[in-house]
């Protein structure tokens, strides 16, 4: 699972914002794997391991003229079928108990329902000094199927505008 390490590099990028340099040495400090560095396109896909031998991927997107800078950080990706919704609720909630345990309660939590599903996604929400921490169970590339992803927004990112409510 997410280490409290990992989280503070997560908190020292959200701070970094669009600086590209800063956000490069801070990276260079991890063991993290850079994938992609597009730079032309303003952002880094990267690979981050954890201790039992899982990655996690996190998209840096720190240029793009229509959005400000934010991360993806994405935990786990499950089929889309409802036999996985067990497992995937499971999955959330454990990666929501993580991040607490490194971040404190968090000030939202709630669910949604997409019109196309007979299922509900939740989400969790931390207000931080450097931004909005918001996990989410959603479908954000519909390739991959349902997910689990931390956003990290600017502050005051409405959760509207990350959980689509």
């Amino acid at each position: 699972m997410i280490s409290g390490k990992d989280i503070d590099t997560l908190r020292s990028i959200a701070r970094a914002g669009g600086d590209y340099d800063a956000i490069k040495r801070l990276l260079a400090e991890t063991q993290w794997e850079i994938d992609a560095d597009e730079v032309d396109l303003g952002f880094l896909r990267i690979f981050v391991p954890d201790v039992i031998d899982e990655r996690y991927r996190l998209i840096i997107g720190y240029h793009d003229p229509d959005h400000p800078p934010y991360s993806l950080l994405t935990f786990s990706l499950f089929p889309d079928s409802e036999e996985r919704i067990a497992a995937f609720n499971s999955a959330f909630h454990s990666v929501g108990d993580a991040i607490t345990r490194h971040l404190g309660a968090p000030i939202a939590k709630g669910e949604r329902q997409l019109s196309f599903r007979t299922w509900s996604y939740a989400y969790q929400r931390w207000s931080l000094p450097e931004g909005e921490f918001t996990l989410v169970q959603g479908e954000f590339d519909i390739q991959d199927g349902m997910d689990i992803t931390l956003w990290i927004q600017p502050v005051g990112t409405p959760i509207e505008e990350t959980v689509h409510l």
